[in-house]
């Protein structure tokens, strides 16, 4: 229910078989509290599964519509998890797409700018499962594209 008991009971442990015999009575599990927690190349998820942190990288030209950053992986969702882009000598909007769907803001780059969202273990936005991260482009300069993320 949410509730807390207040502990009115506290016992000194003086003893590593009395500390032993306080850890052999805990469960075994993978319960995690809070959010996502961070490893080497590897992040533990809302639901305890450990996801593997994947890069990728694209360069794209000016005025594309829909263009692939992370193909599609069957079943599931990509969870951004950090974005580094910069534009050219030109301004150049960018927006992020689950295949042809925004889910991100249009970001208005600025000449020889750009936008980086920092590390989020919780993720900035994600694709529906099955779909393709992609991205629009305005008229302006080729963006240069870092994507970190984790397929869920």
């Amino acid at each position: 229910d949410g509730s807390l008991t207040a502990v009115t009971t506290v016992t000194t442990v003086s003893t590593v078989a009395a500390v032993t015999a306080i850890t052999n009575a805990l469960p075994a599990g993978t319960n995690v509290i809070g959010g996502a927690h961070k490893t080497t190349g590897r992040i533990i998820d809302e639901n305890a599964a450990v996801l593997t942190v994947k890069r990728a990288k694209a360069n794209v030209a000016a005025s594309q519509t829909q263009s692939t950053v992370v193909t599609a992986v069957s079943a599931k969702k990509i969870r951004v998890l950090a974005v580094a882009s910069v534009c050219g000598g030109t301004a150049t909007d960018i927006t992020f797409l689950s295949d042809s769907t925004a889910i991100s803001p249009l970001f208005a780059q600025g000449a020889n700018s750009g936008v980086v969202l920092g590390y989020n273990p919780d993720g900035w936005f994600e694709t529906t499962a099955g779909e393709a991260l992609k991205v629009t482009t305005g008229t302006g300069s080729t963006s240069g594209i870092l994507v970190t993320y984790c397929e869920v």
